[in-house]
This record gives C-alpha cells, sequence and structure tokens, in this order.
C-alpha cells in the first residue's frame, strides 16, 4: 500500500509541473497571438481568413504546427506570395 502511495505521490508530481508550464505557454501563446497580428490573416478563431490567404490553424495538428513555426523560425518556409 505504501509502494502505492509513492508511486501516485511521484507520478503526480511528475504530472503537475508540465501541465503549469504548459498553461503558462497557452497565455503566452494567446498574447503573442494577438499582439503580433495573426488574426489578421489567421482569423480571431484560427478559422483562416481567405482573403488574406491566410490558412486555417485552429485545430491543426501540434506537429504540424511546430514544424511549421521551426521553418518559419529558420527561414526555410516563407508566407505565400
Amino acid at each position: 500500500m505504501i509502494k502505492n502511495i509513492v508511486k501516485t505521490l511521484c507520478l503526480s508530481s511528475l504530472l503537475t509541473t508540465p501541465l503549469a508550464l504548459h498553461a503558462q505557454d497557452v497565455a503566452r501563446g494567446a498574447q503573442l497571438y494577438q499582439s503580433n497580428n495573426c488574426m489578421m490573416c489567421h482569423g480571431d478563431q484560427g478559422q483562416g481568413v481567405r482573403s488574406h490567404m491566410g490558412p486555417r490553424i485552429g485545430g491543426q495538428h501540434d506537429w504540424y504546427l511546430v514544424t511549421a513555426l521551426n521553418d518559419f523560425k529558420s527561414r526555410t518556409r516563407r508566407n505565400p506570395e
């Protein structure tokens, strides 16, 4: 029984720290999204704005968004012209 309690405490401490950090990342991401004019092309809900050739980013897979953002950062991906 004590082993199970120790396992539970260890697991919960491992899980709560990343979740707290994740919540901070989400809040920071929302702030950046609004302040960097992302909404102009991607819409207020990430739905995409066709008139600005902004693709939908809401509901995209996390791996796709991370790859796209890293490509923008390394300048291997550009906005459509």
